[in-house]
Order: structure tokens, then C-alpha cells, then sequence
């Protein structure tokens, strides 16, 4: 996209935008200071950053000198990071990115560990003139569909929380799956809702990048200041954003409660709600909010395969589904998307037909991990 558009803006938090053909050259610089460390082609970096303009910087960064991306959250406490660090173990994870904010909670992970700490803001500060023979250093970096791109942790609400690997080839069908169904798209400015802490932060990045859109970063702690949120909102007219039903429902609350919800979403040309059940009365509220052009998809995913289905609300009053209480209604998350299969089986692993009873969702496709 540097190449494509480098003019045009890719990041912007506040006050400050940083263009395509700027992104290029900041994570050049940065890929080069990584690969300083002595790291290996495979080898995972964590990245310990507040929402801030280094946290996308950083990520790609990773992904060019080779390695493998994991988030810290710096939100949590000492105890679970270190818990986090002794996890991934096994993945040599001894360097680790952070800027400023997070330099105090990288001490404490140190106390238990040798690792290295590359400050991105310090190092993006004194930015440095990329030669050919650095050049020619990041075009030596060998990777295959099945290098591994980005680690997470699951939920845990299956068991022990676990280390899920994703590689290239299941970032890039992802990636072509969102674009390729139109839910993301060159022209958009996707609205980064979600925290380190989950898979879709992962997922936004790799949208906006790839697609040629621009991200909209928010400042640290802003997700718990919903008037700023709201300013925010307005003042950047976002196209693109993603909800958990959650969060929608508290937003939609402090919209109804501070009269402040009118034309707040008035550029909003496409809305995802994900991570869990989402009620039909819910998807009404945010229907009575969104502008005519507006499509409402409801989408499913897992840590293990990241979004798989969607389902394109209606807006006509009907769900599709026959139920005289609104109350009850669960708004399906769709089918499987561009590249997947998917079947919905009993505890015997039999085909389910019937459209009342429960069962278990089994994904097929490259995306998975």
C-alpha cells in the first residue's frame, strides 16, 4: 500500500496521522532494530504497548523481520503477565517491544526472566536513514503460508486456557475472506474498538493494511470514556467499526441516557457485532441509530479460526426466524464465509437438521490455526 497510496493517511490517533509511505518507513527502521537482537525467523516477539500509534507499528514490524506477533496486555496485573511470559516458554519469547507507558511493567517481567526491551517511541524518535544494504537485509527474510504469523490465548471457558498459532496462509484467507465478501473495503476508516486482549485487535490490523483503509486508534483507557468515544465518533466519522453486544448494549445505554446518540453513527456504512449471542431487541436499538446506507453484519469467530460465518442483518423488522417474543431471539451468525465449510453436529457427530435443537460447530478451511 506504500506503494500503491503513499500519501494516503493509514494511522490516525488525535491530532497525529502517519501516511502509508511513513508506516513503510518507521517499521524499515524498526524491523531493522528487532532483528539486531539477534532473532530468529520464527521466533515470537511480544509487544507490551497502550493503544497508541506504536501498537499497529510494532505489530508489522514483527511480522517483517520474520517473527511471530503476541500481545501483552499492560492492563494486567504483574502476576499474569509473568504467567503469560512462562506459557510461551517454548517459544523462545525473550524480546519484547513496549514504549514508555509500559517500561515499569516491563521491569517486572525482567525480575523473573532475561529479556530485551526495545522502546519503539524512543527508537521511532530518531529515526534513521535505511541504506541498501539494510534493504537488502529485509528482502532476505525467508517465509512460507505455513510460517507461523501471530500467537493468542484462548478464552479459557473450555478448559485451561491454551496458545493458539495462527500462520501466514491463515492470516491471508482471512484477510481475502473480509474483502473478497465486502465486509471491508479501501475506502473505509475502520474504528479500532478492540483491546490486545482478543483476537479482533489482530484482525482490524490486518484490515485496514491490506485493504488500503485508514485506522482510527484511540487513546489509552479511552474504551472506558464513553463520551469521549462519542466526540471521537463524530469528530473522525469512522465507516467501519465492530461491536460486542456487550459493549453495544452499555453505548447504547449512555446514548439514551445523555440524548447524545442522534447522527452519532451517521457515517457508518458497514457494523459487525461479534463474540457473543447477540439478541434480536439489541440489534433493533442499533438499527433506530444507524444511517439507511448502514449494513449490519452479526459474525462468528473463534480464537482457533478468527471470523468464519456472517449474517447480514435485515433492517426490515424481521430476522428471519418465526418467534412471537422478541425477547428470545438470538440473531443467527450466518453462514461460512469465502473459503470455509461448516456443519453443526450432535454429541455423536451426526448432522443436526433440526433447526431447534443444540449441537457443536465444526469449521473446515485454511484459516483455521
Amino acid at each position: 500500500m506504500a506503494v500503491k497510496w503513499p500519501q494516503k493517511v493509514a494511522l490516525v490517533l488525535a491530532d497525529q496521522s502517519i501516511t502509508y509511505a511513513e508506516m513503510a518507513a518507521y517499521v524499515q527502521r524498526l524491523t531493522l532494530d528487532i532483528l539486531s537482537q539477534g532473532v530468529k525467523t520464527g521466533q515470537v516477539i511480544c509487544q507490551l504497548v497502550d493503544r497508541s500509534l506504536e501498537m499497529p507499528l510494532g505489530f508489522f514490524s514483527i511480522l517483517t523481520a520474520g517473527c511471530v506477533y503476541c500481545a501483552l496486555n499492560p492492563a494486567d496485573p504483574p502476576a499474569r503477565l509473568i504467567v503469560r511470559m512462562q506459557e510461551l516458554g517454548s517459544y523462545r519469547a525473550n524480546v519484547i517491544l513496549g514504549h514508555n507507558l509500559t517500561h515499569d511493567k516491563f521491569l517486572t517481567l525482567e525480575s523473573f526472566a532475561t529479556l530485551s526491551f526495545i522502546p519503539i517511541d524512543n527508537q521511532l524518535s530518531t529515526l534513521s536513514i535505511v541504506h541498501d544494504d539494510d534493504l537488502a537485509r529485509l528482502s532476505s527474510i525467508r517465509l512460507t503460508r505455513s510460517s507461523s504469523c501471530y500467537v493468542t490465548f484462548t478464552s479459557g471457558s473450555t478448559g485451561k486456557p491454551k496458545i493458539v498459532e495462527h500462520t501466514h496462509s491463515s492470516a491471508l484467507h482471512y484477510i481475502n475472506y473480509m474483502i473478497v465478501d465486502g465486509l471491508v473495503r479501501p475506502t473505509d476508516n475502520i474504528f479500532q474498538l478492540a483491546s490486545c486482549s482478543w483476537v479482533p485487535h489482530i484482525l482490524e490490523m490486518l484490515d485496514f493494511c491490506v485493504s488500503g483503509a485508514t485506522l482510527i486508534i484511540l487513546k489509552p483507557d479511552g474504551i472506558l470514556n464513553l463520551t469521549y468515544l462519542t466526540n471521537l465518533i463524530r469528530e473522525q466519522q469512522p465507516t467501519w467499526m465492530m461491536f460486542s453486544p456487550t459493549f453495544l448494549r452499555a453505548f447504547i445505554s449512555y446514548f439514551h441516557l445523555t440524548k447524545t446518540g442522534e447522527q452519532c453513527f451517521a457515517t457508518v456504512q458497514r457494523i459487525l457485532t461479534a463474540g457473543e449471542p447477540l439478541p434480536w431487541t439489541l440489534a433493533k436499538q442499533l438499527h433506530a441509530l444507524l444511517p439507511v446506507q448502514a449494513i449490519h453484519y452479526n459474525v462468528h469467530g473463534t480464537s482457533e479460526c478468527a471470523i468464519t460465518s456472517h449474517y447480514r442483518v435485515p433492517r426490515d423488522g424481521s430476522v428471519g426466524i418465526e418467534n412471537t417474543n422478541d425477547n428470545q431471539i438470538i440473531v443467527p451468525s450466518g453462514r461460512p464465509g469465502f473459503g470455509f465449510t461448516g456443519y453443526i453436529v450432535d454429541e455423536t457427530f451426526q448432522l443436526i437438521t433440526d433447526s431447534g435443537q443444540m449441537g457443536e460447530i465444526l469449521y473446515g478451511g485454511e484459516q483455521h490455526f
